[in-house]
């Protein structure tokens, strides 16, 4: 989620795919890409906390060996 802020004009009414949209008390909450395009791209308009992208998982050191699987026989066990 994206929180957008408008200090000059708290009522700040904007359209995306022509559907009005409208700042409430100089605020704006957003998910929607094609709604933070257009608030991006307006003047007077500050986006104050933006979607952090996820982290990518750290790939494995190469120092770090997967386990190795016993391949020994039980004691007294016999290949026939």
């Amino acid at each position: 989620m994206a929180v957008y802020e408008s200090k000059q004009t708290p009522f700040l009414s904007f359209y995306v795919n022509g559907k009005r949209k409208r700042f409430s008390n100089g605020s704006y909450e957003t998910t929607n890409k094609a709604e933070k395009d257009v608030l991006d791209a307006l003047k007077g308009v500050t986006c104050v906390e933006a979607d952090k992208p996820a982290s990518k998982p750290k790939p494995a050191s190469k120092s770090e060996k997967p386990a190795e699987e016993s391949t020994k026989k039980a004691d007294g066990a016999s290949d026939n």
